[in-house]
């Protein structure tokens, strides 16, 4: 899946960081801001929604999207009220998963924008742009 995604997403000129451990993911986002985790939740050792947990508790302003391949209503509503942007049932549309990771950064560029001494930590020092990174796990 993780292939699968990372192909979609360059397809649409987007680069991910993929990650198939939820501790490295976590690790990774503590000295990295990241705008956007795509997050499954079956994953060895630790649920998606207990990363979705952590991730928010250290990372505030990273908005999350949540797959899984089994559509459970007590998931999908936690994983909502815990912040994340969107839920999908995996097989999904490919377009409407584009879209709602585009709607994603657009919301984070905005945020970024209204607060300079974020904006400083997530310039890419060659372009002078905000960089749309986030990761999948």
């Amino acid at each position: 899946m993780l292939k699968a995604l990372d192909r979609l997403l360059l397809s649409a000129g987007l680069k991910a960081q993929l990650f198939s451990k939820p501790l490295d993911f976590l690790s990774y986002i503590i000295g990295n801001s990241v705008a956007l985790a795509v997050i499954d939740i079956w994953m060895a050792g630790m649920s998606g929604l207990e990363v979705q947990t952590k991730l928010q508790a250290v990372s505030p302003n990273t908005r999350v999207i949540i797959s899984t391949a089994d559509d459970h209503d007590s998931a999908r509503s936690a994983a909502i009220q815990a912040g994340a942007i969107a839920f999908f049932v995996k097989p999904f549309d490919e377009e409407v998963f584009l879209v709602a990771v585009r709607q994603a950064l657009a919301w984070r560029a905005n945020v970024m924008l209204s607060s300079p001494a974020r904006v400083a930590s997530t310039i890419t020092p060659w372009s002078n742009s905000i960089r749309p990174t986030f990761s999948i796990s």
